[in-house]
């Protein structure tokens, strides 16, 4: 028995334009409104990934579209570990597959943390010594 095969004019077939449907443009994540939690993350860390890189106006292209890749895996991974926890089914090979991706992209953008400065000024430090001082003023030592 063989399959019957129907040929489809592109032209009968009609796409609402804008829509997900609609082929004829690439599609970003910047035309999403908004509306869904997966935007919404998404775009949550992909500011923080920008800011821990230095800032979007210091990212060259290259890094901004790493930056993006490990955003969308970083909402994709997160929603997997909510889903597993709630008990859902759970495609552990994916999931590593995902985690293993994003750590490839990070080590590419060097993404590191790097530590804050804490050390206070000296004129606040010395502010805060002298408050500390005990109620007698300079102590003394004896040889």
């Amino acid at each position: 028995m063989h399959a019957a095969t129907v040929e489809i004019d592109p032209g009968s077939v009609r796409k609402a334009r804008g829509s997900i449907r609609d082929t004829r443009h690439l599609r970003t994540l910047d035309e999403l409104d908004g509306r869904t939690r997966a935007s919404q993350r998404t775009r949550e860390l992909l500011g923080s990934i920008h800011a821990d890189l230095g800032g979007l106006d210091r990212l060259t292209q290259a890094q901004i579209q790493l930056a993006q890749r490990a955003a969308v895996l970083g909402a994709l991974l997160e929603d997997r570990e909510t889903r597993w926890a709630a008990g859902e089914e759970f495609h552990l090979d994916e999931y590593l597959s995902a985690i293993n991706a994003q750590r490839r992209v990070f080590a590419t953008l060097g993404l590191k943390r790097e530590p804050r400065d804490v050390t206070p000024a000296i004129d606040s430090y010395l502010a805060r010594q002298a408050r500390a001082e005990p109620a007698g003023g300079d102590l003394e030592v004896e040889p």
